[in-house]
């Protein structure tokens, strides 16, 4: 699907969709020598955005070496923390450090060695054959004193890419920016301006938006782009499917069911019904879009459900459009975009019931 498309990524010659890794990057350790810098390690990469898996944290069930394997499998870059006689049990076949080395080998990962106090690596003869190659690979040294430098270094040699990458590097960017800042005064007012900022928008922070339909933040043709599963709408205004935005809105529509996105809409019509809108819902219908309609006049059904205009993506967001039209510029209220499980779970609902008192389209329905 098109959507999907954004998470995948071009390495080595072959695509890697990161929406369906549980984890990027492995680190490989021994506990005596190398766990306190695993530990640090994992906190800063997973402060970057990367999935970074560690066995103390995050192992939970199922087999231990089973499940580090699989783990390895499933990552890009392979970190190899090596302290000071890393290798002195690596000549017995049960060794797990072994193990995971031959497994990131075998399974063509992008290995990075790092040394740890001392370690100096031996000749490959003196390697088992099944992880001598390891001795070939690009290594850097690695002191607390010169962290840092070591981090941004392993940075750029990293085949992965942090999940929300934008997200972080936004994040970033004003912790650096913030912590320039030396003088008392200006760094009381800088978080009096964070603090500000973050309780004036905590109903965007929890998944509430308030927007207009005709600005470029709406949820609209870009966002409708982002479904996995399905679209639920009901539109009570069947008279607002004239202008451009609705036009470009339906053709994203049909793209998306082609690409195995069920989408069905609910139009509530007067009566007698309006022959524009029974053109409208025979254009969607022609869309692969499945359309039911229903009168306003519905005894079965709260009268105030039929007035409202809202559409649930993936049964976990809700857009509520609270305009007359779309394609009237001016408006009372904004349009709602919110995954308050709430409201969604209560529109959802509706729809269910609505639903259930319509009536399928069929071309057929076509007043002549």
């Amino acid at each position: 699907m098109l959507n999907s498309s954004i998470s995948m990524v071009l390495q080595g010659g072959i695509i890697v969709d990161h929406s369906q890794q549980k984890y990027q990057i492995f680190i490989s350790y021994r506990r005596d020598g190398s766990d306190a810098h695993a530990r640090v390690f994992y906190e800063k990469l997973k402060d970057k955005g990367y999935t970074v898996f560690l066995d103390f944290e995050s192992l939970f069930s199922g087999g231990f070496e089973p499940n580090i394997m699989n783990a390895i499998d499933d990552c890009d870059d392979f970190i190899l923390l090596l302290p000071k006689d890393g290798f002195s049990r690596c000549n017995d076949e049960n060794d797990l450090l072994r193990k995971e080395i031959h497994q990131a080998i075998i399974m063509k990962k992008n290995i990075i060695p790092i040394f740890i106090g001392g370690f100096v690596m031996p000749n490959k003869k003196d390697l088992p054959d099944d992880i001598c190659i390891i001795t070939e690979k690009n290594w850097f040294a690695c002191t607390m004193e010169y962290f840092d430098a070591v981090f941004e270094k392993l940075l750029r040699n990293l085949v992965s890419i942090p999940k929300d990458e934008c997200l972080y590097s936004m994040i970033n960017c004003v912790k650096e920016k913030t912590l320039t800042i030396q003088h008392e005064y200006f760094k009381k007012w800088v978080y009096i301006k964070l603090n500000s900022f973050l309780s004036e928008n905590e109903s965007f922070f929890n998944g509430t938006n308030w927007t207009n339909p005709h600005s470029e933040q709406t949820f609209g043709i870009e966002g409708i782009g982002y479904t996995k599963k399905s679209i639920k709408a009901i539109t009570s205004v069947s008279d607002y499917w004239e202008d451009t935005f609705t036009v470009e809105y339906l053709n994203r529509q049909a793209e998306l069911v082609k690409d195995g996105i069920l989408i069905s809409r609910i139009f509530v019509l007067d009566k007698p019904y309006d022959a524009n809108a029974m053109r409208q819902m025979k254009y969607q219908y022609d869309l692969g879009i499945k359309v039911f309609y229903i009168e306003k006049g519905d005894a079965f059904i709260n009268p105030e459900w039929l007035t409202e205009d809202y559409l649930i993506q993936d049964d976990t967001l809700l857009v509520q459009i609270y305009c007359a039209s779309h394609k009237y510029e001016s408006q009372e209220k904004n349009e709602m975009i919110t995954m308050d499980p709430t409201k969604v779970s209560l529109k959802i609902e509706r729809y269910q019931r609505i639903l259930e008192r319509s009536t399928l389209f069929r071309p057929s329905d076509c007043i002549k």
